[in-house]
């Protein structure tokens, strides 16, 4: 595995001690992350969503995954991507994520 590759893998697992304010789950099984890079500059970018456009935790959620990122080893600055395309969705969850909602 290539350092930028554990850096990644780093990021994701700390992502999840980051939880919806609304659902009781953590953003990465709630479908939110979309991509997690960190290139050879040792930037890492997080391409994002919400649940909606108008989601409470649009002030709240940037903040939080930019100090998870730059509070990692080895990660020297961090860029935000927010996407609604495609839009979440319910099929966003990861299965992991609907166990512990009760979905499955």
């Amino acid at each position: 595995m290539q350092f930028e590759q554990y850096i990644e893998s780093t990021v994701k697992g700390r992502l999840r001690t980051i939880y919806d304010p609304e659902v009781p789950l953590d953003i990465v099984s709630l479908g939110l992350i979309r991509d997690i890079s960190v290139d050879k500059g040792m930037t890492c970018t997080v391409t994002y969503t919400l649940t909606a456009p108008n989601c409470p935790a649009a002030e709240l959620l940037p903040q939080q995954i930019m100090d998870v990122c730059n509070a990692t080893e080895g990660i020297h600055s961090t860029v935000l991507e927010l996407t609604f395309d495609p839009p979440w969705n319910p099929d966003c969850i990861t299965e992991e994520g609907r166990y512990q909602l009760g979905i499955i």
